[in-house]
């Protein structure tokens, strides 16, 4: 169990070991309370005990006047401060952010980094946020992590507050607890992040549709200034890293640049991997689907020519008489008609760039030439 215990006017942690019968523990500690005296007044919020038996203790301590922030003890499994852990096994968390902790939630990373969910805010009198914080074995804070140490999450409601953190199989770090509306109704509410701290980015998580010949582009987001990238192309059963040079370029930033794209790459898989401080994110895979927007050319004895085909967005169409004023239709293959206009002489331009995908053809004239 913990709590804070008032000695004096100032408050304190105390953590408690019961034996299975509900009796006190009386090898724990102190007659089985250990007791930290942060300065100022402290209120401890949860415990947890790490995979080598040694307890974390989190809660806030009296930063200044009404402003709290974050404190954490860690103890040996008799009880005692573990002296490795921050001063004399307690640490006094000083984030450039303002904190109000009415929860808190503990977890630990499998290279015993401690992860701490709770609340901050960037003001005294701003919003709440879900704040992350992290804490190497020693107690000290992990700049590599978010924003030097810690990241804010805002929800765009009134009060969030973070009150559970967990570690999940692939090292990626989910947080729950809840947000309030301006009525101050509460809802549940989550956020994952990369095991540094930076929000997940999903992106490319879909089916990018392109023709032949045209370019496609891939792209993933991350905040600003926080991560390189490398993107890599799935050959086989293995992940490629791609180089800048021939149809690709930005291999090495957030969008991925496919030009002049070939039949050949109909189906590729791509993904990108983003590297913020020592941790390695990946993005979902984008599946890219190279498609033929064709109308096939009428035979050499007739009198039209149509290119470039395939076309993406304007299809010219030339004749060796004069077709002005002759009515054409673009059907597809199925017989249903799709545009329809007229030509305007030995050389029209029609523009098909809201035409799906497939095959068309194009009948002009009276007499039906295709």
């Amino acid at each position: 169990t913990l709590d804070h215990i008032n000695m004096a006017t100032i408050s304190n942690f105390y953590v408690m070991r019961f034996n299975l019968d509900g009796s006190r523990d009386v090898t724990f500690g102190n007659n089985g309370m250990a007791i930290t005296s942060f300065q100022g007044s402290s209120s401890s919020k949860a415990v947890m005990i790490q995979s080598d038996g040694k307890i974390v203790a989190g809660g806030m301590y009296a930063y200044t006047g009404s402003i709290f922030q974050l404190a954490l003890a860690r103890y040996q499994t008799d009880g005692t401060p573990d002296l490795t852990f921050g001063d004399d096994g307690k640490v006094l968390a000083t984030h450039s952010y303002t904190v109000n902790i009415y929860t808190i939630g503990l977890c630990e990373q499998a290279n015993q980094q401690l992860v701490v969910a709770t609340s901050g805010r960037e003001a005294i009198n701003a919003s709440h946020d879900f704040m992350i914080s992290r804490f190497n074995p020693d107690g000290s804070s992990d700049e590599g992590f978010g924003n030097t140490g810690y990241v804010l999450t805002d929800f765009d409601h009134r009060r969030e507050y973070a009150a559970h953190a967990y570690v999940l199989n692939n090292g990626k770090i989910f947080a729950t607890g809840v947000a309030s509306d301006t009525a101050l109704n509460y809802y549940p509410a989550m956020a994952r992040y990369n095991a540094c701290g930076t929000p997940i980015s999903t992106q490319p998580e879909q089916v990018i549709n392109e023709i032949v010949g045209a370019d496609a582009t891939i792209t993933v987001s991350v905040p600003a200034g926080m991560a390189t990238f490398q993107w890599q192309k799935e050959n086989s059963a293995t992940w490629e890293s791609l180089t800048d040079g021939g149809q690709y370029s930005g291999t090495q930033t957030d969008t991925l640049r496919i030009s002049n794209l070939e039949v050949v790459a109909n189906r590729g898989r791509y993904r990108c991997l983003i590297f913020t401080g020592n941790c390695t994110d990946t993005s979902a895979t984008a599946l890219l689907q190279v498609n033929t927007l064709s109308i096939p050319n009428v035979a050499d004895d007739h009198e039209l020519r149509m290119f470039p085909n395939p076309a993406k967005s304007n299809l010219s169409i030339t004749s060796i008489g004069d077709f002005k004023n002759e009515d054409y239709i673009i059907i597809d293959p199925l017989g249903r008609k799709w545009l329809q206009g007229k030509l305007s002489g030995h050389t029209s331009m029609i523009n098909i760039k809201d035409l799906a995908s497939g095959i068309y053809f194009i009948k002009t004239g009276n007499t039906g030439v295709y």
